[in-house]
């Protein structure tokens, strides 16, 4: 037994060694995480928000000039990734990672300065601009009840190009479900996930409530919550119901909306007792305290909302912001529901312009499937079922626009009449593989979204048209790439000229701003297809639910990480910025931010 237990205590020791092979590094990333938003928020940070690098002084980290995708002002902030909401969304990870409050802050600033950007369409430009003259430029949200005409007469269109919109309404959407999570106890929380620890009791008919007083009906003392709690009869459990998969609130974090939706086989049985009981009180219940205790008026539902009348515990700091930020996405989820055709597509722009090709219904640069993401996470998150039908509606028009046999793929953009119609002076209208495997991982998504197998039905023809063009079996070159852009009808290869851009079969003096070739492979598309015909969707969408990661497996991973987590620390300058001479880039920051924090979420177990 003694020679045993030496045994495991050496193997224990050697754990602890292995782990704590720099035990001071935890402390050192924490400082590391907490140096560097300090230095962006206190010395980059312009209404609250970033652009997308810095050339800064040396000696004070001061900025002296400043570039979005071009050279900007310092007043303005770039809504474009790795831009403004991308840096909101690496400081969420962080707050996430250590519950620490100063980088929920700096994830509200950022919200903040989106509300301050957003167009009065509801979407946004590349560019947020904070002074006067952007106030004037751009007619924002902001000044739509303002006498000033200068206010009311600047651009007013927003854009679907490069994630703009969608990505400002991620980040708002995320902070809104944030600070309502912020708002409410822990034990709530969980209940997102897991309701099963919820009672539905009934209350004896001997008491009754004004407020929050419990009383003896017939003589109105005062009775003690445990004394009702131990006379009332549960009637229905937390397992009776589907996991709730989000919270929500109103009049500035005071109310804690908890949507509650039983079982199938359970919700008739629910809605026939509340029949049964109209004028009885039901409270819910969680771990003895009771959460709503509404008085049955008349028969309720198996679905409806647990209304948490002042539970928000951050009410002073964060309501009046939370009021904003959670208006602000609504009114961007509206807008992006409004630019949405009846077919199912997006345009590049909305509201739409006269003429021109940002009229036409856009799966470049993902623009329509950043559109199906954002709707993805407004149905999860507030479940209005126009996000979940919009879905739906994009879905089909993916369908629809596929194009005929033997060109069984997508173009990059469709005109009013659903033809493949030109963009650019070197974006003609064609078979385009460049976007199509994006379109084709988006119908996955979609399936995976929704457990419909209609929407994995186009894949097939699709593999087939990539296999037969794939660029050697066409020109006998290139092996394993193809053409961005293929002929109607002929299926051949198209280019342009370097300079004069006239189109042509040729390859031989291609411009080199633009991918017109290209290893688009459709591996992981055929990959998730194979796994789907093999084990059916259900399961395959089992399977790729997140599970939660052990103790133990978080420990690896963050033994795997410290080299890394060093080598961010020592790159490190003492103000706390990372840069390249006297230039910082925003996407190093929050690269090194995001690794931070995985790191830190990894060792504190959260």
């Amino acid at each position: 037994m003694r020679l045993l237990m030496t045994v495991v205590l050496f193997s224990v020791a050697l754990c602890t060694a292995a782990y704590g092979a720099d035990e001071a590094l935890p402390g050192q990333a924490a400082d590391a995480l907490s140096k560097a938003v300090r230095y962006l928020t206190e010395k980059i940070s312009v209404g609250g928000g970033y652009l997308g690098s810095y050339k800064i002084d040396l000696a004070t980290g001061e900025f002296v000039d400043q570039w979005g995708e071009g050279h900007a002002t310092k007043d303005q902030n770039w809504t474009q990734p790795p831009g403004n909401p991308s840096v909101g969304m690496a400081y969420l990870r962080a707050w996430e990672a250590t519950g620490d409050e100063q980088y929920l802050d700096a994830a509200v600033q950022v919200a903040k300065s989106l509300v301050f950007g957003q167009l009065e369409c509801g979407g946004w430009d590349y560019i947020v601009d904070h002074s006067r003259a952007g106030e004037v430029n751009w007619f924002y949200r902001h000044n739509a009840a303002s006498t000033d005409p200068k206010l009311a007469g600047g651009r007013n269109q927003a854009t679907f190009d490069d994630n703009v919109s969608q990505h400002a309404t991620r980040l708002l959407m995320a902070v809104d479900q944030a600070l309502v999570d912020y708002a409410v106890p822990e034990a709530v929380r969980g209940l997102r996930h897991d309701p099963t620890d919820l009672e539905f009791r009934l209350i004896s008919a001997e008491h009754s409530r004004k407020g929050d007083v419990w009383e003896n009906a017939r003589t109105g003392a005062a009775v003690a919550w445990e004394d009702v709690l131990a006379a009332s009869e549960v009637v229905f459990r937390g397992s009776d119901l589907v996991p709730l998969g989000r919270l929500s609130a109103s009049r500035a974090l005071q109310n804690v909306q908890i949507p509650f939706r039983f079982l199938p086989e359970r919700q008739e049985a629910f809605s026939d007792f509340t029949a049964e009981h109209v004028e009885r009180i039901i409270a819910v219940v969680l771990d003895g305290q009771c959460l709503f205790a509404p008085v049955i008026k008349t028969r309720i539902p198996g679905v409806g909302v647990i209304d948490m009348q002042g539970a928000g515990q951050v009410i002073g700091k964060y309501g009046e912001d939370w009021e904003a930020i959670h208006d602000a996405a609504l009114y961007a989820l509206q807008f992006i529901l409004n630019a949405q055709f009846d077919h199912g597509g997006w345009p590049q722009r909305f509201p739409l312009s006269t003429r021109g090709y940002s009229r036409y219904s856009t799966f470049n640069d993902n623009s329509i499937a950043d559109c199906i993401d954002v709707m993805m996470i407004a149905w999860r998150q507030y479940g209005d079922q126009t996000y979940y039908d919009a879905i739906l509606k994009a879905a089909q028009f993916i369908i629809d626009a596929q194009l005929p046999e033997p060109q069984a793929t997508w173009a990059q953009q469709y005109d009013e009449e659903m033809r493949p119609g030109w963009a650019r002076r070197f974006e003609p209208p064609a078979a385009c593989a460049g976007e199509s495997t994006g379109v084709m991982r988006t119908l996955i998504k979609i399936a995976e979204y929704t457990g419909d197998e209609k929407y994995i039905e186009p894949l097939p023809a699709a593999f087939d048209w990539y296999d037969r063009s794939e660029l050697s079996k066409i020109t006998g070159k290139d092996k394993g790439k193809w053409a961005r852009f293929y002929e109607l009808g002929t299926n051949k290869p198209l280019y342009f000229t370097r300079g004069t851009y006239l189109l042509t079969y040729d390859d031989s003096d291609m411009p080199t701003h633009y991918a017109f070739k290209g290893a688009w492979s459709t591996k992981s598309v055929r990959d998730a297809y194979a796994a789907i015909q093999e084990k059916g969707l259900a399961q395959y969408i089992e399977d790729r639910k997140r599970k939660p990661l052990s103790a133990e497996a978080k420990r690896r991973r963050a033994e795997g990480m410290e080299e890394q987590v060093q080598g961010i620390i020592a790159a490190q300058s003492a103000v706390g910025y990372w840069a390249k001479g006297d230039m910082i880039d925003m996407q190093t920051f929050e690269r090194n931010i995001q690794t931070l924090a995985t790191y830190l979420r990894m060792v504190n177990d959260r």
